[in-house]
């Protein structure tokens, strides 16, 4: 049986909430989902980390064509983007079909996929999160939200 989580991470990758900003969205997931506090964890790692979708990955494509990107391509570019010491750097990328400049974190993935300090990572109710609880949420954090499904 695989494990379910659902994470919520900011869309700047280098944003980190205050704690009382990460208690307060944990208080919002604890009563709206009716979770155990243990069920929500907050955490801010030292470096960039990518925050991947498990199970759930389909594709990477250009947020500006749509084309599919080479999932080789896109590894060659996410192990350029690595190292063991600094994490990841979110740095301007040309994407190989159009041209154009983003970065890893603004390609479209299929499942939703980013990269963040921190991640605030609960079991999955088994239900989506409203656009309600959303807008809370990110009120709390003080920063627009990526929700992930993660799937192992």
């Amino acid at each position: 049986m695989s494990d379910h989580y659902i994470c919520l991470i900011p869309a700047e990758p280098d944003f980190i909430p205050g704690e009382e900003s990460q208690a307060a969205a944990v208080a919002l997931i604890q009563k709206t989902w009716n979770l155990e506090k243990s069920e929500i964890t907050p955490e801010t790692d030292t470096h960039i980390v990518f925050r991947d979708c498990g199970e759930n990955f389909e594709s990477v494509h250009c947020p500006h064509c749509s084309a599919e990107m080479e999932i080789g391509h896109w590894q060659a570019l996410m192990d350029q983007s690595y190292s063991d010491e600094n994490g990841f750097t979110i740095s301007t990328i040309q994407t190989p079909c159009c041209s154009k400049s983003t970065t890893l974190n603004d390609l479209c993935y299929k499942w939703p996929m980013g990269f963040s300090r921190f991640v605030l990572r609960t079991v999955d109710p088994g239900y989506e999160i409203s656009d309600y609880l959303l807008i809370e949420l990110e009120s709390a954090i003080g920063s627009e939200l990526r929700v992930i499904h993660q799937m192992y």
